[in-house]
């Protein structure tokens, strides 16, 4: 196993078993895109060297100036270290899905894939894969019962 596989294992085990973990990818997909807007907007009210203000704005408030000096820096990072996070998750997905394709087959990781990093609902998935939603969910938990039997170290 490469250090991408140890470390995809390891995040599985940090959450507990597969299941909660690609639930987390799940949600860190959904997230991602609201943490990227947030950044984006924080950076367009930081002042840009030489502008004076960002967004345009010609003269703020005292308090919003307050804002843009003590706070917006701070949210930045914060938000900067969620969306690292949420990246390293979603890696972490995409290297178990491809174990799962490796160990497995094509159709497991398509399930797991299109389930949990594309977040398509049950339906979507069980007919992109030619199955009932059944047995999409069944692929969906041999996977993860795949993945939790190799964070045992099988």
């Amino acid at each position: 196993m490469n250090a991408e596989e140890l470390q995809a294992l390891q995040a599985v085990r940090d959450y507990g078993d597969a299941r909660r973990f690609f639930s987390e990818v799940r949600h860190a997909v959904g997230r991602l895109d609201a943490v990227r807007h947030e950044l984006a907007d924080v950076a367009d009210m930081l002042p840009t060297s030489g502008s004076g203000h960002g967004s345009g704005i010609s003269k703020p408030t005292e308090a919003r100036a307050l804002w843009l000096v003590c706070e917006a820096p701070a949210m930045a990072q914060r938000l900067e270290a969620e969306r690292e996070r949420l990246e390293a998750v979603i890696g972490c997905g995409l290297v178990l899905c491809q174990m799962v394709r490796d160990g497995l087959g094509d159709v497991y990781a398509e399930v797991m894939e299109a389930h949990y990093v594309d977040c398509m609902p049950w339906a979507d998935v069980a007919e992109s894969v030619g199955y009932s939603v059944p047995h999409a969910k069944r692929l969906g938990g041999v996977a993860c019962d795949w993945i939790d039997y190799k964070t045992e170290g099988r």
